[in-house]
């Protein structure tokens, strides 16, 4: 009897430890008109986070019983924030960058970018920072776009 309680505990232990998931994400943050470094930005997954460091640098490091979404926040003030997911699928990884739009209208109008004989009244500018370089799914480089107008 006390073989099979010691069996009991010894297969419990070998089922929870084969349910554990290592968590890893190391990237760096940069300000996407200068390519310097961003300390401070605040770096979320599921859960966890981590604050850059003067180089721009986090790592978040963990180990838990679940696999969470691969999805990654990364938000700092005067900056739009960043939003990827990283999934897995037959062919390799797959990132999904999150995007979405806001029409701003310009106190008076000015000229267009794209032609200066045309003048525009507002413009349509994307909410998130999209920019983002892998160097392999635990290691991305993520580029952030300052606010302007307050979007």
């Amino acid at each position: 009897m006390k073989h099979l309680k010691s069996l009991w505990f010894v297969g419990i232990i070998a089922i929870l430890s084969a349910c554990d998931c290592i968590v890893y994400q190391y990237g760096i943050v940069i300000d996407s008109e200068t390519g310097q470094p961003i300390e401070g930005a605040v770096v979320r997954l599921s859960h966890w986070q981590d604050t850059t460091s003067s180089n721009g640098e986090f790592e978040i490091d963990d180990m838990t019983s679940v696999c969470p979404d691969h999805i990654v926040l990364v938000q700092k003030e005067g900056y739009r924030d960043f939003e990827i997911e990283v999934s897995r699928n037959e062919k390799g990884y797959e990132y999904s960058v999150k995007s979405d739009y806001a029409y701003h209208e310009y106190p008076e109008s000015v000229p267009s970018t794209f032609n200066p004989k045309i003048k525009e009244n507002g413009s349509y500018f994307n909410l998130y920072s999209t920019e983002f370089k892998a160097k392999s799914p635990d290691s991305i480089t993520f580029v952030m776009v300052k606010k302007k107008h307050g979007i």
